[in-house]
């Protein structure tokens, strides 16, 4: 997260209505906070991490196995799940 000073300085007295959307993390304590896109790319990036590393192969197989492309499919669509997540639940939102 940002520190004071940064771009995050006073978030929650600058942000109103709509723009309070477009932040993903923000501690309340300190008034730093991460913006959407980084949230975004370190979601699908642990998304990857946990596709390669820790997902036994018989669940990539079975999330893969309707996929056209295979277990590469399986992996690009976990990894674009996680980094879009925020994205749906901001939707149905009312904050």
């Amino acid at each position: 997260m940002a520190q004071d000073g940064e771009c995050g300085t006073g978030l929650g007295d600058r942000l109103k209505g709509p723009g309070r959307a477009v932040w993903a993390k923000h501690d309340r304590d300190t008034e730093g906070w991460l913006p959407l896109w980084r949230h975004m790319v370190d979601s699908a990036a642990v998304a990857g991490l946990l596709w390669d590393r820790w997902l036994p192969a018989n669940l990539r197989a079975l999330i893969s196995a309707t996929l056209p492309g295979g277990e590469g499919d399986g992996r690009r669509l976990a990894v674009w799940l996680a980094g879009v997540h925020d994205k749906f639940r901001m939707r149905g939102s009312q904050t």
